[in-house]
């Protein structure tokens, strides 16, 4: 069967990644945006969390410069600000504050708007590729069990019929409200499995413009101790500017307004944070966001599946944003549809096989986040089984040998940004300090 059009739902990062490894394959592919994307790196309303704190992880720099050679430098080059997360990450842990020594590990800092637009820049430069914006998808075309297209409309107000645009092909990277779970209803295949697990995390953000004498730090993380579910966090990003976040779990959400945002960051255990703030210039409102729950649809347990149909990013997966793992999963699962493309072309049951590799990869982020998430008490889901139990409580004497062995740190932070795998924590130079750790 000869696909020939690909359709694209959701101008997302792995919307925008899937339609760059399509373009390689296909003669056309259709992007479908409900926003009418701006120009300029500003917060659209289909990505609500815009205007809070975003982290690249070095494992997500690395996947979008494979499909984007230049991508590092043209977002530097765009404003990022590179923060070497072991020099100048200042950072307190519930159990203390990490050391702080040089290293390769270095983030760029910036907002969520400015990598979606050098990510959508290089994407519009594109041949093959017809962008739809403004309209809704409003269903899946289906033959029996093969998708064979998408039923759309514009969104302004009276905008007449609907559109159905022809494809055997359908990627889903509508996000964390995708309506890809109704659709499978509607075709009639099993009903879907979903895991969630509820912290019930709130935080509030401010943007600051950086005061004229700089702090002896490029960022900072502030995390009181417990039984305390309070924390906050500073970080750089293009103009001149910060942005800082506080957060609490267990329904202990940070306020929204002026006095007791700051009475919050009072609270906190090191009062660098508050005083960074006092010295700062607010150039915008207080926002709060509370979507933090993380979501895993199980579509790897589906016993069927209708061919043309590929599920990837936040439309599979959303983990709770405190961590910043969302746009770097997002990436390894469009690198993992890049590899299979160019194992086996672009066949109908493209996206059978891609759903059991995403679950794959997702397996150790997951138990990373949602471990965090179930130190606090009034967490809701499902229990927790005895090797996520394990890795939980490994991992916080690996974290606490970190606080006074660089190697150990350097080791850690290169799991946190995905770098390596989370087995690499056990290895004999790891393992004996983490051990150690418990006396």
């Amino acid at each position: 069967m000869s696909i020939r059009r690909a359709v694209v739902v959701g101008a997302s990062l792995a919307g925008l990644g899937a339609a760059r490894v399509l373009a390689e394959h296909v003669d056309e592919v259709v992007l479908i945006e409900r926003d009418m994307l701006p120009d300029e790196p500003v917060a659209r309303r289909g990505v609500p969390q815009a205007r809070h704190l975003h982290n690249l992880l070095l494992r997500g720099v690395n996947e979008l410069e494979a499909l984007f050679p230049g991508f590092g430098a043209d977002l530097h080059a765009a404003g990022a600000v590179p923060v070497d997360m072991l020099l100048e990450l200042k950072m307190l842990s519930i159990f203390g504050w990490f050391p702080r020594h040089p290293s390769e590990i270095v983030m760029p800092c910036c907002s969520r708007p400015l990598i979606e637009q050098v990510v959508r820049r290089r994407v519009r430069a594109l041949p093959r590729i017809t962008w739809l914006e403004g309209h809704d998808v409003e269903g899946l075309i289906l033959n029996s069990e093969q998708v064979c297209g998408v039923r759309c409309r514009r969104r302004e107000v009276g905008a007449g019929d609907a559109l159905e645009i022809e494809s055997l092909l359908v990627v889903d990277a509508g996000g964390r409200g995708s309506r890809l779970p109704g659709w499978l209803d509607g075709a009639g295949l099993a009903k879907l499995a979903v895991t969630e697990v509820n912290p019930f995390l709130g935080y509030a953000t401010r943007i600051l413009r950086m005061p004229p004498s700089a702090p002896d730090w490029g960022a900072l993380v502030v995390r009181n101790p417990m039984p305390s579910s309070r924390g906050g966090a500073i970080m750089p990003r293009e103009g001149g500017l910060w942005v800082a976040t506080l957060f609490g779990f267990g329904r202990d959400y940070p306020p929204t307004d002026e006095a007791g945002f700051d009475a919050f960051a009072h609270s906190l255990a090191d009062p660098g944070l508050h005083e960074a703030l006092s010295a700062a210039e607010p150039v915008s409102d207080i926002a709060g966001y509370r979507q933090t729950t993380g979501r895993w649809r199980h579509f790897e347990h589906l016993s069927s599946w209708p061919a043309g149909y590929v599920a990837l990013g936040d439309a599979v997966c959303t983990f709770n944003p405190l961590y910043g793992q969302g746009m770097t999963v997002a990436m390894m699962g469009v690198a993992a549809l890049r590899a299979l493309l160019t194992e086996q072309g672009v066949e109908p049951d493209l996206g059978g096989k891609l759903r059991q590799r995403v679950a794959r990869l997702l397996a150790a982020p997951w138990r990373i986040a949602t471990g965090e998430d179930y130190r606090y008490p009034g967490t809701e889901g499902p229990p927790r089984p005895w090797a996520a139990r394990a890795a939980h409580w490994y991992g916080d004497r690996v974290v606490r040998a970190a606080l006074r062995n660089p190697d150990v740190h350097t080791r850690w932070m290169r799991v946190v940004h995905m770098l390596d795998d989370p087995a690499t924590l056990l290895a004999p130079g790891i393992l004996g300090p983490a051990l150690s750790s418990l006396h």
